[in-house]
């Protein structure tokens, strides 16, 4: 996905403009994201990614309002996926300050440094494994594309049960006599 200005316009609604836009976010997202899961990408390309992904989260939870439980669960892929490049990140950024510290003894910054190297490799083969069985297994752009621009305003309202009236104003509608309060209960006893 590239950093652009989305054409938002003013005269529709917000339903309509996420039905016009989103889709095209979404098959950005798919193109950048295979792009990420396929070849050997830098921990910098990776980080893009990220970036890439947070920000077309934050546009779908924008438009939250406008779609029906089906984009929670698109949510949570895009949760995942930030959780896997967030890790990577980490590690990668952990490993240049390693490098950048001139108090640690060379045996245990190499210790460290293997450690992390293999946390990346496990954790990167982790998000394509994500990746591609998840996020890009057979029929889910077209899963993303299809939601996006069909169900935007169709939001399932929720039926509200009827405020219920207060107990008292129930009995003299039901003309039944009001309950007597339970007596008191007798004082503890300070014996043993």
């Amino acid at each position: 996905m590239k950093k652009q200005k989305h054409p938002w316009a003013s005269s529709k609604t917000a339903a309509e403009n996420a039905q016009r836009v989103l889709p095209g976010l979404a098959e950005s997202f798919f193109q950048a994201g295979r792009k990420a899961a396929g070849e050997e990408q830098s921990p910098k390309a990776l980080h893009r990614f990220r970036l890439e992904v947070k920000r077309f989260r934050y546009y779908l939870e924008l438009f939250t309002p406008c779609y029906g439980p089906g984009l929670k669960e698109r949510l949570n892929v895009l949760r995942r996926v930030q959780d896997y490049l967030g890790f990577l990140s980490d590690c990668a950024a952990t490993q240049r300050m390693l490098e950048g510290l001139a108090t640690l003894p060379a045996r245990e910054g190499k210790q460290c440094s293997a450690f992390l190297s293999k946390q990346s490799v496990e954790k990167r083969a982790a998000f394509v494994i994500y990746w591609r069985e998840t996020c890009d297994a057979p029929g889910k752009v077209e899963w993303w594309v299809n939601y996006l621009e069909h169900f935007a305003g169709q939001r399932r309202a929720t039926q509200r049960k009827p405020a219920r009236r207060p107990a008292k104003a129930r009995r003299k509608a039901s003309g039944k006599a009001p309950v007597a309060a339970p007596p008191p209960a007798p004082p503890a006893s300070t014996e043993p």
